[in-house]
């Protein structure tokens, strides 16, 4: 994740160092690549992304900065946000 991308995210360093986990880290990249790979076929962008990706790009990295399991997260399909964390803990 880039320096500037960290910063338009304004999060704590407590988030900040969760992004940096290896498990999130590749979450992140993958989520990158993939926007990317939509916003280039469908708002036929060269390099980097369009703003209307951009704002989806970084929503999802501070979602996934955000996810109190941090490096145990699971899929978020899986997870139930109605269920108390400590439940899903388990």
């Amino acid at each position: 994740m880039l320096e500037y991308e960290l910063k338009k995210l304004n999060l704590s360093e407590k988030r900040e160092q969760q992004l940096k986990l290896p498990y999130i880290a590749k979450d992140v990249e993958t989520i990158r690549i993939m926007t990317e790979i939509y916003c280039h076929a469908h708002h036929n962008t060269k390099e980097g992304l369009c703003p209307e990706c951009e704002e989806f790009y970084l929503y999802s990295v501070k979602r996934l900065a955000c996810c109190p399991f941090g490096e145990k997260k699971p899929v978020c399909a899986k997870c139930n946000p109605s269920t108390p964390i400590f439940l899903r803990l388990r």
